[in-house]
């Protein structure tokens, strides 16, 4: 294999980050993972190589961050998998794969922190082979049996589970997982997956059912849908398990996951059917119900319950021209969540920014003093209480007035 020398290899010695460095060692870990990536298309056994030294590396180099916020670890997981992807899916002499995986097993061992726990559920794939999977399953499996017979726990048990499955051996893994002394997802879903294997798709459902950790509730709902959508068995996937399996960190990357899911369903169907299913949050959907075109389903979700001010004037600001009645509608909904109080690191200028796009909006279909009429029913002395923004927009109006002699 040909010498190269990674940049990444300078930034991740022993210790390289402090206390506070949580932000400049993730985006150090993004740029390591990037420069490995760029390898892979020219030479991807240098790249495996490079994904070995990354893993190697990374916890000696970030372990005495401040990983509290869980920012850090979140960083590091998503590098670590991406880069597993990367390693399992080059074509490598056995002999090579083998150090890589003995060197790989190491530097999980010698993680104390967890950051590189997703490694062992994953080391049936990392194996490359059912030849050496079955190797490492045969050397890790009378282990972990003794120690769930005792009742105690092994690290890297979930690897020797991975292994079984990767060499063939389902029966296996259910044997072994009926000695489990307790539940623990990242174990119970190699069962799963074996009982998949053997075609008993039903069982390996209901078998994942159970309650146990709700921070595994995602994870067992996703498994669910993807074996009954694997099946195509869509209409159930989608009725018990795929609003709630396709949640993601926005209410609009939780529409699109969903969308690209089902793609025979209509965007009215799954946008209803998401709104729905979380009752008291409708307003938060109004950036989804925009960006599909249903532009009065926006305006009625964002009255509905608040939806965040800044998200609206956006809207507003966007469509000033070319959907002006929608932007009307957005800024005098902004103005009332305002004026009764809501929206996050609000600095004053939302007030002045909604105001300005609702007349310019009102200029271009006529109802200047519609408007105007409008938000003064938003400061009138019968709604309770007074805020801030209620006074800008006071005053704001009467100036508006003023300059127009009204």
């Amino acid at each position: 294999m040909a010498k190269h020398t990674w940049a990444f290899q300078a930034r991740f010695r022993s210790r390289a980050y402090g206390w506070k460095s949580s932000k400049l060692a993730a985006k150090r870990a993004r740029e390591a993972v990037s420069e490995i990536k760029a390898m892979r298309r020219k030479d991807p056994l240098l790249a495996a190589e490079g994904a070995v030294r990354f893993i190697e590396r990374v916890v000696p180099a970030i372990e005495q961050i401040d990983s509290s916020s869980g920012a850090i670890g979140t960083a590091i997981n998503k590098a670590v998998n991406t880069l597993l992807d990367l390693f399992i899916s080059v074509d490598a002499d056995p002999l090579a794969r083998e150090a890589w995986v003995d060197r790989i097993w190491q530097a999980t061992m010698d993680d104390g922190h967890g950051y590189l726990d997703q490694i062992p559920e994953r080391w049936g794939e990392v194996c490359g082979s059912p030849e050496l999977a079955g190797r490492w399953a045969d050397d890790m499996a009378p282990m972990l049996r003794r120690s769930w017979q005792e009742g105690g726990y092994l690290r890297g048990g979930a690897a020797t589970l991975s292994c079984l499955l990767a060499a063939g051996r389902p029966d296996e893994v259910l044997e072994l997982l009926e000695l489990a002394p307790y539940a623990f997802w990242p174990n119970q879903r190699h069962g799963v997956q074996a009982l998949v294997d053997l075609g008993r798709n039903d069982d390996a459902i209901a078998y994942a059912e159970p309650e146990g950790n709700p921070n595994d509730r995602y994870q067992v709902v996703a498994s669910c849908e993807r074996i009954l959508r694997e099946q195509g068995r869509l209409d159930e996937a989608y009725e018990r398990y795929a609003l709630e399996a396709h949640r993601r960190g926005t209410y609009l990357a939780t529409y699109r996951s969903l969308a690209k899911a089902y793609p025979n369903l209509t965007p009215q169907k799954l946008l209803g059917d998401l709104v729905g299913s979380t009752p008291g949050e409708e307003g938060k959907w109004f950036a989804t119900a925009k960006s599909l075109g249903e532009y009065d389903l926006a305006i009625e979700l964002a009255n509905r319950t608040p939806c965040e001010p800044k998200t609206l004037i956006r809207a507003a600001r966007d469509f000033e021209s070319k959907e002006p009645l929608f932007a009307l509608r957005a800024s005098l909904t902004a103005l009332r969540w305002l004026c009764d109080g809501w929206g996050y690191e609000l600095d004053g200028s939302e007030v002045h920014s909604a105001f300005a796009h609702a007349m310019a909006a009102a200029e271009y279909i006529g109802q200047r003093e519609g408007v105007l009429r409008s938000m003064a029913s938003l400061v009138t002395p019968e709604r309770i209480g007074e805020t801030w923004s209620r006074g800008v927009l006071r005053r704001k109006l009467a100036a508006a007035r003023e300059a127009t002699g009204g």
